[in-house]
């Protein structure tokens, strides 16, 4: 298929390229490219008629407020597109980035506005004056220190060396061209060369005396690195500065810690009282107060707007986060998470989890991150396909986010000790840990076993999955990660893919309940070494299961996920829902707007 083609096949022929290094053709993906099984399910979602409206009446309105440009969250995509598909209109409000536009109009009442905060309220105020006092007490200290404090510094003074370095041989090449010019072979003088070589030699020693002082600076980058290196972003130490922060009174302040909420606040209160939504349905924490604030000034104009509120995390788990803002957070999580009308969450676990640490009145409703129906007459290149790899060859798939903490490393170490297995890591990028564990790999002596493959869009990665052996969720222990049921587990499951889990209790439970799989200790290599293989070697009969569990792949679709909302936005809409979204098909969503 030309590149330029109108339906591309997934994954993209340029990701291919970026990702996999191989010079992928457009009839290589062409020959790959296969539909879904059954029959291709051409029109997507049925579209139930929408209410006939009295005059002067609107569709019921719900904004999705999120603290990042929209397009990239793929929960706040699926619960825009689902509820819209319920006959509600949706503006989903979020943060401008640059390339991306300040509205989206996404057609049938659904839209994206995105907004830029500015800057006033951080860069105000006794906190912001005493920042700028100490960055001037800083450049000070840095213009009379005797060695570099940055690295920008160094490259700077080694760019002056390098320039005087070069205008010292073109004053030496200035000579012998005025000597070429008047046909002559006269040398400098003996005093010009001398100053020359005195000059030379005063330089080089200069070049010394640079990487002399540059050693603070040196030392540092070796030490950041070997903490990247290390990193997890969790941990007891982690935990403990998370603790202090919020014990302290006013160290885990969050009007303090995060002003930029309230630039945040100032800039989307008026987009959020010009919208008039009926519901406010905020994702993440970040802008939970924002939303609560809106509800309660929306009542001095007599309207009620309800609030709900989608915690995708237990915020004091949040991981690479600086422990001085989680606590700030949390901070923000406890002043108005009493507030919201309701709260939905991503886990049983991580309900329960928020309904003892708020003490809650009501347990929140659970919408996992299941994936969304396979529009099965789009064409798709298989893992396995993409790795070049025949239907033999055993091949443990990771599809996720990739870092420390997610527990790739430990799947990449059990290679070792299983010579057959390859295994497939499915990646937005070749980022800075993805290269880290190519060259892991390749250092160890099995880098040939080792494929990187690119993400294809959500409603596609079951089937794009679905050609490897096992799937692979080797999380590291967090809170987290211990409360999660990640986006791969049920992509795994409507994959119909064994899985082997580390024993983050959640996903564990789940694989030993229902025999999905096996389950491995976290981080330890030789032990997820040997649930690889017991997976692989009973993977026949668990696919033959999961394949023929209907009501098992249900309950971890979209679908079922999309009943709880459409039950949520009933119960907080003044009217309810419109009848539509109790047609036929109204939870089956098959496009993505937006994304």
């Amino acid at each position: 298929m030309p590149e330029s083609s109108t339906e591309p096949i997934h994954p993209l022929l340029t990701d291919l390229r970026a990702v996999t290094g191989v010079p992928w053709t457009a009839e290589q993906v062409e020959a790959l490219a296969t539909v879904g099984p059954g029959e291709p399910a051409a029109t997507g979602r049925p579209t139930p008629a929408p209410d006939a409206l009295p005059d002067g009446a609107r569709r019921p309105h719900v904004v999705m407020l999120a603290g990042n440009t929209i397009t990239g969250d793929a929960r706040v995509i699926k619960a825009m597109n689902t509820v819209n598909g319920f006959g509600v209109d949706v503006t989903a409000v979020g943060l401008i980035r640059p390339r991306f536009t300040p509205e989206d109009d996404l057609g049938n009442g659904m839209k994206i506005i995105r907004v830029a905060p500015g800057n006033r309220v951080s860069s105000s105020g006794a906190r912001a004056r005493w920042k700028r006092a100490r960055n001037g007490l800083g450049e000070l200290g840095t213009a009379v220190a005797p060695w570099f404090t940055n690295a920008d510094d160094y490259k700077n003074a080694v760019a002056r060396w390098e320039h005087r370095t070069r205008e010292l041989s073109a004053d030496r090449g200035q000579a012998l061209r005025r000597a070429g010019e008047a046909g002559t072979s006269a040398q400098p003088t003996g005093a010009a060369r001398a100053r020359q070589a005195a000059t030379w030699r005063w330089l080089k020693a200069e070049r010394v005396l640079l990487k002399g002082r540059a050693a603070p600076v040196k030392l540092s980058s070796v030490r950041q690195r070997r903490a990247a290196a290390t990193d997890t972003g969790v941990g007891r130490r982690r935990e403990a500065l998370i603790k202090a922060y919020t014990a302290v009174p006013g160290l885990g302040r969050w009007k303090s810690v995060l002003p930029e909420i309230i630039d945040q606040d100032l800039a989307i209160a008026p987009v959020l009282a010009r919208l008039e939504p009926d519901v406010i349905h905020v994702h993440d924490v970040f802008m939970i107060g924002i939303a609560v604030r809106a509800a309660q000034r929306a009542a001095l104009a007599g309207r009620t707007v309800k609030v709900v509120y989608d915690a995708h995390e237990f915020v004091p788990g949040l991981a690479m986060v600086p422990p001085k803002q989680v606590a700030a957070y949390a901070d923000l999580e406890r002043s108005f998470i009493h507030e919201v009308d309701r709260v939905i969450t991503v886990s049983p676990e991580l309900a329960d989890l928020l309904e003892r640490t708020h003490s809650l009145a009501e347990r929140p409703d659970v919408v996992l991150n299941a994936p969304i129906a396979d529009d099965r007459a789009t064409r798709v290149v298989g893992v396995r396909d993409v790795c070049g790899l025949g239907p033999d060859v055993p091949l443990v798939v990771y599809g996720g986010g990739v870092h420390a903490a997610r527990g790739v490393q430990t799947v990449l170490g059990a290679l070792e000790l299983l010579p057959d297995v390859h295994l497939a890591i499915v990646v937005r990028g070749m980022y800075a840990y993805s290269k880290e564990l190519r060259a892991a790999a390749d250092k160890a002596g099995y880098g040939d076993r080792v494929h990187f493959a690119p993400f294809v869009p959500p409603a596609f990665v079951p089937r794009y999955l679905s050609s490897a052996t096992i799937g692979v969720s080797p999380l590291l222990h967090a809170i987290n990660h211990d409360v999660a049921i990640t986006n791969k587990f049920c992509e795994y499951l409507q994959g119909g893919l064994p899985i082997v889990t580390s024993d983050t209790p959640a996903q564990a439970d789940l694989v030993n309940e229902l025999g999905l799989g096996e389950v491995h200790i976290a981080g330890d290599v030789s032990d997820c070494a040997r649930a690889i293989e017991a997976g692989l070697a009973k993977a026949p009969e668990t696919r033959r299961r999961i394949e023929g569990d209907a009501e098992l792949r249900h309950r971890f679709s979209w679908s079922a996920q999309a009943q709880t909302l459409r039950r949520v936005f009933d119960e907080v809409l003044p009217d309810g829902l419109p009848s539509q979204a109790w047609a036929e098909g109204a939870t089956e969503v098959r496009e993505l707007r937006g994304q």
